[in-house]
């Protein structure tokens, strides 16, 4: 038989092997064999059944002949030369294998006597062998998306163009098993980025973007990745690897137990942007993601749980670390962040959870009355409706929303409470007309604020908060009725009765019950003696006007000899009473003598001190040295408790 081998020659039918020509590329096989030095002769098909019937006179080159050959020779020139011949050669190679078959099955382990053959054409324009499973590297075939997300790997990845029976044999369950190729999925693509991405990335938090350098991905590689990731929806077997990119020219870490990575770069302001960024937070770059829902499980979304996530996850779940990054932006910043987390359309369970609520409570990003400075909120609490502005102080926040505050757990202040806590125990730092104003107000609202507080009244009626004649404050029960006409003589000042804006008929019979006096009692009676005796020490003093106050309260004292003098006298503190009533000077006293010729000390006063002055009777004993009271005392009581009813002392 004729064979074109060598230049051409005859050779025996039993060194001979021939292809049939039932298959497409029939002749590219034949020159292959040739190449190789084969006996490869021409047979017309009425013959090849006489020559079959003879054993050993003629080879026909099945694939399993032409696998056996290849591995035993290895690749020959003419299939590295043409790349398409090899790829046809290969596919010759498979024509006998049944696509399909499980791996435990006998058409499946056929797959198997495929080891040594180097047909498998990669990526990177070189041929490797078929090997089994556990004796090589694994090469790998997959999707053109594939094959480029591993282009740096170029050696270790199918070329894609082969076929697509090829393709599929290569992809199939008996290859995977008994060869060392295998199919790429998202798991292996995972695990193959140790191979292209750079030393210390795996497992790292965050890491600084430099697109295309120093080994590291492209924007291209990185829009890419996503669209195969998000195709896929196998985001998670890229977990550990910082894939995030943001706008602040990071890469950020891909896990499933939480992320600093906000999707809101489109949606912040400036300013809000600049606050998160002080908090840690990095802005998902949305540009590079084809599909931003794929990495919707590991990304936050702009609203205030997103918001507050991203947060904590960036300062290790730290309250006290986001309070202080918080302290150190500007007035602005902060404000911008209230602005945000405080909207309406948060005021649900699913957008604001009792953990968020009190995150955002906690941070210092909130206004009180009263100071400027933002702070946290504690104790503080709304301020009541109606509450006068001026007065409020930095116990009440200045919610410009308070249906938002109430929904994150703060309480608003009773009327009641706010006067008690908020307006009593600083009525001295307002201003007295705000001041004046509020306390005629809570007047006017006593009957709800009662109702409120139980003790209220109790606590009012030690208060030092009405407005006296003087502007100073004093308590009800230190201050006088100036209607009863008795009173008005013997108290002479603003300083013993409240002020115009308290003598309304309503709010008098109101004080009268927290204790406004009708009548002197001891303590009156003791304070109009000092305040006689005060007035005395001036430069200019008004004697007669001292003269006609000392006369009302002596008048007094007589008509009450049988009333309050009788009960301070019979009282376990009479003495107290009595010191203290003589050692001021107010008794009215002549200032010039009755006639001449009397021993008198010119520049005396219009009032004396009790010890240091007689009745009238004693006149010529005690007008060189003791005053003489220019009013008559028929009260023997009185007489005792001044002293006059013992002998003048001898001077």
């Amino acid at each position: 038989l004729y064979s074109a081998v060598g230049g051409g020659r005859w050779v025996r039918p039993a060194d001979a092997m021939y292809v049939g020509e039932d298959w497409e590329h029939w002749e590219e096989v034949q020159e292959v064999l040739l190449e190789d030095g084969q006996a490869v002769v021409q047979v017309p098909p009425r013959l090849q059944s006489g020559f079959k019937s003879v054993q050993g006179s003629l080879i026909p080159c099945t694939p399993a002949v032409m696998r056996q050959l290849l591995a035993h020779r290895g690749v020959c020139p003419l299939i590295t030369a043409n790349r398409q011949r090899g790829m046809r050669l290969l596919q010759y190679c498979l024509s006998d294998m049944i696509l399909g078959c499980p791996a435990d099955t006998d058409g499946g382990e056929a797959y198997s006597k495929l080891a040594g053959v180097p047909l498998v054409p990669m990526a990177d324009g070189s041929w490797r062998k078929f090997e089994k499973n556990e004796e090589q590297k694994q090469l790998l075939v997959g999707t053109e998306q594939e094959v480029q997300l591993l282009s740096a790997i170029r050696s270790r990845i199918v070329d894609s163009s082969l076929p697509a029976d090829v393709i599929e044999h290569m992809k199939s369950e008996a290859m995977t098993t008994y060869t060392n190729v295998t199919e790429l999925c998202p798991e292996s693509v995972g695990k193959c980025l140790t191979l292209i991405m750079p030393d210390g990335w795996h497992e790292a938090f965050e890491v600084q973007w430099r697109a295309g350098q120093d080994g590291q991905p492209t924007e291209e590689w990185m829009k890419l990745f996503w669209k195969y990731a998000g195709e896929s929806g196998k985001v998670e077997a890229f977990a550990g690897w910082p894939l995030l990119p943001t706008i602040e020219g990071t890469l950020c870490v891909l896990t499933p137990e939480g992320s600093k990575v906000i999707d809101g770069a489109g949606v912040f302001g400036e300013q809000l942007r600049g606050m998160l960024t002080r908090l840690g937070c990095r802005m998902l770059n949305g540009e590079l993601l084809a599909n931003r829902e794929a990495a919707g499980g590991y990304v936050h979304k702009a609203s205030l749980h997103g918001v507050l996530e991203g947060a904590r996850w960036a300062n290790g779940g730290s309250l006290e670390r986001m309070r202080k990054r918080v302290e150190e932006a500007s007035v602005e910043e902060r404000r911008e962040l209230r602005a945000f987390l405080m909207q309406r359309r948060w005021m649900t369970k699913e957008g604001c959870s009792a953990e968020d609520a009190g995150t955002v409570l906690a941070l210092p990003i909130h206004e009180v009355h009263g100071s400027d400075v933002l702070r946290s909120v504690s104790s503080e609490k709304l301020p009541p409706s109606g509450a006068q502005r001026e007065l409020l102080t930095e116990q009440y926040l200045r919610a410009s929303d308070v249906e938002m505050y109430t929904f994150l757990g703060v309480k608003t202040a009773s009327l009641a409470e706010w006067y008690a806590k908020g307006v009593f125990s600083n009525l001295d730092k307002f201003a007295a007309p705000a001041r004046e104003e509020a306390m005629l107000t809570m007047l006017g609202q006593l009957p709800q604020l009662c109702r409120e507080d139980k003790a209220f009244w109790d606590r009012l009626g030690d208060l030092p908060f009405v407005t006296t004649g003087t502007g100073k404050l004093a308590r009800p029960r230190e201050l006088y009725d100036p209607s009863v006409q008795e009173l008005q003589e013997l108290l002479d000042g603003g300083e013993f009765y409240p002020s115009e804006s308290f003598l309304r008929p309503e709010l008098i019979a109101t004080l009268v019950r927290l204790g406004l006096r009708t009548s002197l009692d001891r303590e009156g009676i003791l304070q109009v003696a000092r305040s006689i005796s005060e007035s005395s020490k001036g430069e200019s003093v008004d004697a007669v006007a001292l003269e006609a106050r000392g006369c009302s309260l002596l008048r007094f004292l007589v008509n009450q000899e049988r009333g309050i003098l009788r009960r301070i006298v019979e009282s376990d503190s009479f003495m107290e009473f009595r010191e203290e009533l003589c050692g001021c000077a107010w008794i009215p006293v002549m200032v010039q003598p009755p006639r001449e010729g009397l021993p008198w000390n010119p520049g005396r006063s219009a009032v004396a001190k009790p010890k240091g002055s007689r009745p009238k009777e004693d006149i010529m004993l005690a007008s060189h040295s003791l005053g003489i009271c220019c009013e008559e005392v028929p009260s023997s009581l009185l007489r005792m408790v001044f002293g006059w009813d013992e002998p003048v002392p001898p001077v």
